[in-house]
C-alpha cells in the first residue's frame, strides 16, 4: 500500500513539474542588416509584450559585436556585453533582463566598423 502511494505521488509529480517548468519559445521581435561602413545599428522593437530574456542571432555571416544596448518601453537602458564573435547561424547566450518582465522599445548593436562583402543580417529573438 506504501509503495503504491509513493508510486501515485512520482507519479503526480512527474506530470505537474514539466508544465511550469518549460520555458516559452523565442520570439523574434526585430532584425537588420549589418551595413558597410557602419559601427552600430538600431533594431525597433514594435511587440507590446513584456519578456524576460533576450539573445541575438547572426544569420549569412560571422560578426565581432562588442555589445547591445537594450532601450525599455519607460526609457531605461541595459548594456549586455558580448563575448567572443557571433558565428553564422549562431545566438548569443541568453540574458536576462533586468526586473524582468520588460517590454522593449528598441535593441542597439555596437560592432566594429563592417567592410566585409557578405552583409550579417541579425535577428533580436526574446521570450
Amino acid at each position: 500500500m506504501r509503495t503504491l502511494i509513493c508510486l501515485l505521488a512520482a507519479g503526480l509529480a512527474a506530470v505537474a513539474v514539466p508544465a511550469t517548468a518549460r520555458p516559452a519559445r523565442w520570439t523574434t521581435i526585430g532584425s537588420t542588416t549589418i551595413h558597410t561602413g557602419r559601427h552600430s545599428s538600431t533594431i525597433l522593437v514594435h511587440n507590446p509584450r513584456a519578456f524576460r530574456e533576450i539573445r541575438l542571432c547572426s544569420l549569412r555571416n560571422s560578426v565581432n559585436l562588442h555589445r547591445y544596448t537594450v532601450e525599455f518601453s519607460r526609457g531605461a537602458t541595459q548594456s549586455i556585453p558580448v563575448r567572443g564573435p557571433m558565428r553564422p547561424d549562431g545566438c548569443t547566450a541568453s540574458r536576462d533582463l533586468h526586473s524582468p518582465p520588460r517590454s522593449i522599445r528598441s535593441v542597439t548593436l555596437h560592432f566594429p566598423r563592417w567592410h566585409q562583402r557578405i552583409l550579417p543580417h541579425i535577428r533580436v529573438e526574446a521570450r
